[in-house]
C-alpha cells in the first residue's frame, strides 16, 4: 500500500478535510493510506481545529517538517488551495524527492513561479502535476470527444462561482484551456460588483472565450466550432473523477494534464487578476 503525504499551509481547509474520504471511496483507493499531513502554521482563525487535533481526528501521523513528511511517504500531495504563494516554499523538497506529487490549484500566482516550479522538477527528474478538478468533470470529457467538424473557429463560454476571483477564477479558465488550448493574447475584465465578474480571453487566431462567475451558481460550458455546438448546463462529478486520475497519476505515472496547458492557466490567472485592478482594459497575457 503506498503512503500518501498531505504538504499545506495550514490543515483545517476544505480540500484536506474532504480529500481523506475522497481518496478512501476511489476505485483504487484500497492501494492507498492517507499516513501523514503536516501544516506550516496554526489555523489563522478562530473555530479551526490545529493540525494536532486534525492529524488525530483524520487518523493520520502529524509530521514535524517537511523532511520528515517527504522521507515517510510514497506520494506527496501539496494543497493549501487559498495560498497559491506558499506553493513553491511547500513543494521544495517534494519536487526534490523524485516522489511523484501532486500540486493544488492555483498553481503559482505568476507565470514566472510556475516556471521556476517546473524548471526545479525537471531538474530532480520528479512527476507532478497540478489542476483544477472541474477539468475532470464528466461534463468537459463530453465537450472534449465530441466530433467537431473541421473548422478555423472556436467558442468557450463558461459560467461558474466562487466567492474570491483570484483564487476561483482557475477553474473556469481551466475548463477553456482544456478545450481550446493554449495561446491566449489579452484579456479584458468587467465587473459589476464586488461578486459578479466577467472575463474576456482574446487569442491570435479565430479562438475566443469568455467566463462568468457568480455567487453559488453551478459550472456550466458552452463550446462551439463553426456550425457544431454543444451546451453542458451543470458539471458532474468533478472531484470523484479528479481524485480517480490523481491515483492512477500516482500508481503508474500517467500525467493527466498536459504541463503546456499548466503554464498556460498559470498565465491566464495571472493575466486576470491584473486585469481585475484594471476593469474595461485589455491585459496582455505573459509569456
Amino acid at each position: 500500500m503506498k503512503k500518501i503525504g498531505f504538504i499545506d499551509y495550514y490543515l483545517d481547509e476544505w480540500h484536506a478535510n474532504n480529500l481523506p474520504n475522497w481518496i478512501k471511496n476511489a476505485k483504487r483507493g484500497g492501494e492507498f493510506e492517507l499516513y501523514m499531513a503536516y501544516g506550516e502554521i496554526e489555523p489563522p482563525r478562530e473555530g479551526l481545529r490545529s493540525n494536532a487535533l486534525w492529524c488525530k481526528e483524520n487518523n493520520v501521523k502529524q509530521a514535524c517538517s517537511i523532511d520528515e513528511l517527504v522521507e515517510a511517504c510514497d506520494c506527496i500531495m501539496v494543497l493549501a488551495p487559498s495560498n497559491p504563494e506558499t506553493h513553491y516554499r511547500l513543494a521544495e523538497k517534494a519536487l526534490m524527492s523524485g516522489k511523484r506529487t501532486y500540486i493544488d490549484k492555483p498553481f503559482a500566482p505568476s507565470l514566472a513561479e510556475a516556471k521556476k516550479i517546473f524548471a526545479l522538477a525537471e531538474k530532480y527528474n520528479t512527476e507532478f502535476f497540478s489542476s483544477s478538478a472541474l477539468r475532470f468533470a464528466d461534463g468537459m470529457k463530453t465537450i472534449k470527444s465530441f466530433e467537431f467538424k473541421p473548422a478555423d473557429s472556436a467558442l468557450a463560454l463558461v459560467k461558474g462561482s466562487g466567492n474570491n476571483f483570484p483564487e476561483y477564477v482557475i477553474h473556469m479558465l481551466e475548463m477553456i484551456t482544456s478545450f481550446i488550448g493554449t495561446g491566449a493574447e489579452k484579456v479584458i475584465y468587467n465587473g459589476a460588483g464586488a461578486y459578479e465578474h466577467q472575463l474576456l480571453i482574446a487569442y491570435p487566431d479565430k479562438r475566443t472565450a469568455a467566463l462568468t462567475m457568480l455567487p453559488g451558481g453551478p459550472y456550466g460550458m458552452v463550446a462551439n466550432r463553426h456550425l457544431d455546438t454543444v451546451c453542458i448546463d451543470k458539471m458532474e462529478n468533478f472531484f470523484e473523477n479528479f481524485v480517480a486520475a490523481l491515483l492512477d497519476f500516482f500508481a503508474d505515472g500517467v500525467n493527466p494534464v498536459d504541463p503546456a496547458e499548466t503554464l498556460a492557466v498559470a498565465a491566464l490567472v495571472e493575466a486576470a487578476v491584473a486585469a481585475q485592478q484594471r476593469p474595461g482594459e485589455w491585459v496582455n497575457v505573459p509569456e
